[in-house]
């Protein structure tokens, strides 16, 4: 099932990517796992700054956290039954290679909750310096 899905478009070529497109991710969240929602709130009134840290700061406390704090509230199983594929349209449309390569870490890192599998569909054109070389 679908969690989130999120696209970033030509148009804002140029603009800060980073800052607006974790917030989006955490409150399509709220409306996808409802439980969550009490812990991204409760992160947002603990730290109003939130929205200006760094993209793992706000991965970390708008994302991460609020899943953990949810899935321990509610048990394991209750996650069983939550959306859990976020997809990102658009890669191609980040500002630069090294943006590319901190958002995809950051979003590595969401897709490594215990007890939640969360799978990232990253949808781009092609973007070779983010292929990994082929080992022979």
């Amino acid at each position: 099932m679908l969690l989130s899905a999120s696209f970033l478009s030509r148009a804002m070529t140029g603009q800060n990517y980073e800052r607006p497109l974790i917030p989006t991710i955490a409150y399509q969240l709220t409306s996808a796992i409802p439980p969550v929602l009490s812990y991204i709130d409760q992160a947002i009134l603990l730290d109003p700054f939130i929205f200006s840290k760094d993209l793992e700061t706000q991965v970390s406390v708008l994302i991460i956290q609020p899943i953990i704090s949810a899935l321990r509230e509610g048990g394991e199983a209750h996650g069983a039954s939550w959306p859990n594929i976020i997809v990102v349209d658009g890669l191609d449309e980040y500002r630069d290679s090294t943006s590319q390569k901190r958002l995809l870490l950051a979003l590595q890192k969401v897709a490594q909750i215990p007890l939640f599998p969360i799978r990232i569909l990253i949808s781009s054109r092609p973007e070779y310096h983010l292929i990994p070389p082929v080992r022979r």
